[in-house]
């Protein structure tokens, strides 16, 4: 994650200010879903907050009482231009239906 950060500077967006201070670097810029509406970015890393966790790795759908969840996804998805990405532990991106960037795939 801290090589794409320092590569792409992407606009991390996250649940709430407090979400992901102790796996984000210092360098990354930071925006909580709410505020990041109507804005756009090129590059957007989504910290998917635990109540949206299960849609993006297994794409299972929301629960009907999970709707503020699912919009404030939709809100972060739709603030890039050119491309998203979603952090997620390493042990799982792995398994993981969507491509997974590392250094080494950059430029691919």
């Amino acid at each position: 994650m801290k090589d794409y950060i320092t590569t792409f500077a992407p606009m991390v967006l996250r649940w709430q200010v407090l979400s992901g201070t102790k796996i984000l670097p210092p360098q990354a810029r930071r925006f909580n879903f709410g505020n990041s509406k109507g804005l756009g970015f090129d590059r957007v890393l989504i910290l998917p907050a635990e109540s949206q966790m299960d849609f993006v790795l297994n794409a299972k759908p929301f629960t009907a009482d999970a709707e503020t969840a699912q919009n404030k996804l939709y809100v972060a998805i739709t603030r890039a231009r050119y491309s998203v990405g979603f952090i997620v532990p390493d042990k799982i991106a792995a398994g993981l239906r969507f491509p997974v960037w590392t250094k080494q795939t950059q430029g691919r």
